[in-house]
């Protein structure tokens, strides 16, 4: 896509909520232990990649929502109702904005690093295949951008939206650069056989 996409409504209020407590995307980013980068593409439910092209973010978490909401004061209640992310509001009530702020240095996080350095990872990961398919000339199959069997075969469920695909290739790298983690649903759904998930990577 060539323009962003709107922002989710989760993205709006916490927006919304931080301006109300003049704070900066940087002092939230900080509150809530995430990076300013990662904040503000989880706020525009979007990230620029190569060739002018903006990816949707889909899929955060609802333990970084709660985050990012309770760093900036937004309520439960605004997070279930306007966020439209009940499942974030759970993780709110689960865990209750303190009384007084933070002194500097603190964070107001609900931990999840392992899956806040996951995502950053795909994100990453999302925007090199992006690169990967823009490098490609005009009316190329876009499987053809891949070499690896099981990339190619994911690029090529034209069913699903392009942007999930290459989500599933990136969440197939990450699988193949950590082992022995599990491959990634996609493959599976992609009707992948086991011999082909588990072949090594090619040079």
């Amino acid at each position: 896509m060539n323009t962003p996409p709107d922002p989710p409504p989760e993205g709006v209020l916490i927006e919304s909520a931080r301006r109300d407590a003049e704070l900066s995307v940087r002092e939230s980013a900080r509150r809530a232990g995430l990076s300013e980068g990662w904040w503000r593409q989880v706020v525009k439910g979007s990230q620029s990649v190569p060739g002018g092209m903006y990816v949707p973010v889909r899929n955060v978490p609802a333990k970084t929502i709660a985050r990012m909401a309770v760093a900036v004061g937004a309520s439960p209640e605004r997070m279930e109702t306007e966020g439209q992310r009940p499942d974030a509001a759970g993780q709110m009530r689960l865990r209750p904005a303190p009384a007084a702020q933070p002194p500097a240095g603190a964070s107001l996080a609900i931990a999840d690093p392992a899956a806040d350095r996951m995502e950053g990872e795909l994100a990453r990961l999302q925007v090199e295949v992006w690169t990967e398919l823009s490098r490609q000339p005009p009316g190329t199959p876009p499987s053809a951008a891949f070499t690896h069997p099981a990339e190619a075969a994911l690029m090529g469920i034209v069913s699903a939206e392009l942007a999930q695909r290459v989500r599933w290739i990136a969440e197939f790298r990450h699988a193949r650069a950590h082992p022995p983690s599990a491959v990634p649903e996609a493959p599976r759904r992609a009707g992948l056989s086991t011999e082909t998930r588990k072949s090594p990577a090619s040079p």
